[in-house]
């Protein structure tokens, strides 16, 4: 019938309760992709990822996150360096920005 839950956790490195996990849900719902889950509401809407875009874009090499902090804080949006450095990760910013660029040529 296949391999067992422990040679699947195994030989893909992962907690057997785990594949037993991922077993379950696709029987029970044809599926192993995650739920979405409610989780906490986010604090960042767009308009914030376009100001930090606009951080970006316009503040050249000298850009740090105190820059964009207080940018942000003028704009009346206290968020924390934590939160500025985790929307700069996401590829939707990076998206935005190319956007923008493509504006200006």
């Amino acid at each position: 019938m296949g391999l067992s839950s422990d040679k699947i956790a195994e030989s893909m490195n992962i907690n057997v309760k785990t594949v037993l996990k991922w077993i379950n849900r696709y029987k029970n719902e044809n599926t192993i992709e995650c739920k979405l889950k409610s989780g906490r509401k986010k604090k960042i809407d767009d308009d914030i990822d376009n100001i930090i875009a606009d951080c970006v874009l316009n503040c050249s090499s000298n850009m740090t996150l105190d820059i964009i902090k207080n940018k942000l804080k003028k704009n009346k949006i206290n968020i924390s360096k934590s939160s500025i450095r985790n929307r700069l990760m996401d590829p939707k910013i990076a998206k935005i920005i190319n956007a923008k660029n493509n504006e200006c040529e």
